[in-house]
């Protein structure tokens, strides 16, 4: 290490903001100093000099960071919101539960959700219990609200239980995860409390269409309420995505289809994220008798109606729908025009086949991966020419998503170029999982060219490793 004077001479440049060699000053300090000199860091982080203190920090994250609680939280009396998220976030890494408990405290919406994850996850003495159970009687409404979804994070009934009375709790924030943790601990014993909270359209958070009986309602789905479907049909018509996202596995569940003609309501009427949510619970749902309804939306004036209403055509569409489809292959919208091709292909229209095949040079990798995962799902002995276009492609995740599809295609070009694919060290070289899926999709084709080429590559393979200190013969 180098000599304490010369560390001391470094500081005072850090702290004197000279712009011209603050570099160098921070490249030598954390070749030479220790964590010794922190205090004297974080006290650079307290300044007004914005690259002092970003100066100050590359330092610390250079010599490591005290691990001594108080220290950091002393630091998080500092005015400035950029260092007190540096700080926090190494707080939540090293700090006991106390220490998490206080920097809770400190207004800091992104710090507040990881300490809770890691309370979530901490190994608690019974000393540990008492604090974080008292927390849920604290009046600073962040610590009450974060140690509720802590506790409703841990697999503890006995804990979870101390949570129920905090569904009754007058921040919306504290009520809402209250009602999430019990939902996630599957408390019977709470439903009586959430159904009364179904009719509470209090708002979560400020602009947002989030409200605490849509979370009534995701608990109650979770617990097996029936009680639940007609808040889950209104929540997946109104509430964000997250909302929508955890209510429609439950709607999935409870399933029916009565719930087919308020969907369809749903997706006639709501936004392009409702429609998609509507979507994909008529998908799972499996009624092969709304075909007429669905060809009633397809005139929508906006464009994902009609997207989503093609798409579920091209699962429960009939022979005389495909006429009705053709209509739309040239839509003024690029998604739907895609979509039209993807349905017709599903419904066995070959007559479409060159116009998925000019989807194979689309810009967007993400289209063409979608085309391999379609000939994956159809499985149509035609579309293997398709398919040997995007085994060459430059994308990896396109590549890989052609190599599974491969599998089903027991055709010589498919097979030649797997093992072309295989032999082609620029080509495996891009990453393991491509040679691991090249491998089981000529497995899975079983024939015996490929199988050779597999056996061949893994002897390849083997022969190149280095040899290690056992292998010798000396």
């Amino acid at each position: 290490m180098g000599e304490p004077i010369a560390v001391h001479h470094l500081l005072n440049i850090l702290a004197a903001g000279y712009d011209n060699i603050r570099e160098e000053a921070v490249a030598l300090l954390s070749q030479l100093a220790d964590k010794s000199i922190s205090p004297r860091l974080l006290e650079l982080l307290k300044g007004t000099n914005q690259a002092i203190r970003e100066s100050a920090l590359n330092v610390l994250s250079k010599i490591e960071f005290p691990s001594d609680t108080e220290t950091l939280l002393e630091a998080l009396k500092n005015d400035d919101y950029w260092a007190r998220n540096q700080i926090l976030e190494k707080i939540v890494k090293v700090a006991s539960v106390s220490g998490l408990i206080t920097a809770l405290g400190y207004n800091n919406s992104k710090a507040s959700w990881q300490i809770a994850e890691k309370l979530a996850a901490h190994t608690l003495s019974p000393e540990d219990k008492d604090m974080l159970l008292a927390c849920l009687r604290s009046e600073v409404v962040r610590i009450r609200a974060f140690v509720v979804e802590a506790l409703g994070r841990r697999d503890d009934i006995e804990l979870g239980t101390q949570l129920q009375p905090l569904i009754q709790d007058q921040n919306s924030l504290v009520c809402a995860l209250a009602i999430r943790a019990v939902g996630r601990l599957q408390q019977q014993d709470a439903i009586p409390l959430l159904k009364e909270k179904l009719e509470d359209t209090t708002i979560i958070f400020s602009n947002s269409d989030e409200i605490v009986s849509d979370e009534a309602a995701i608990a109650l789905g979770k617990l097996n309420e029936l009680s639940a479907i007609p808040k889950l049909l209104a929540a997946l018509n109104r509430s964000g995505q997250q909302v929508r996202d955890e209510a429609v596995p439950l709607l999935i569940r409870f399933g029916g289809k009565s719930l087919v003609p308020q969907l369809l309501n749903i997706l006639e009427g709501g936004t392009e994220g409702t429609a998609e949510s509507a979507s994909k619970v008529i998908m799972a749902i499996s009624d092969k008798t709304i075909t007429g309804k669905l060809i009633k939306l397809l005139p929508n004036n906006q464009w994902y109606v009609r997207y989503r209403a093609i798409e579920l055509l091209g699962y429960y569409g009939k022979e005389t729908t495909k006429k009705k489809l053709h209509e739309f292959i040239e839509d003024e919208n690029e998604k739907v025009q895609k979509i039209t091709v993807f349905s017709l292909m599903r419904l066995g229209d070959l007559s479409i086949l060159s116009k998925l095949t000019s989807y194979t040079i689309h810009e967007n990798w993400e289209i063409r991966k979608e085309v391999a995962e379609l000939i994956e799902e159809i499985k149509e002995p035609s579309t293997s020419g398709i398919l040997l276009e995007l085994l060459r492609d430059d994308d990896s995740d396109v590549r890989a998503a052609a190599i599974k599809a491969s599998k089903y295609y027991n055709d010589a070009q498919i097979v030649r170029g797997l093992i072309d694919a295989l032999n082609d060290e620029s080509y495996t070289m891009r990453g393991e999982q491509i040679c691991e899926l090249t491998k089981e999709s000529l497995g899975a084709i079983g024939t015996v060219d490929a199988l050779e080429a597999v056996v061949s590559w893994e002897n390849r393979r083997e022969a190149s490793q280095p040899e290690g200190p056992g292998d010798t013969p000396f």
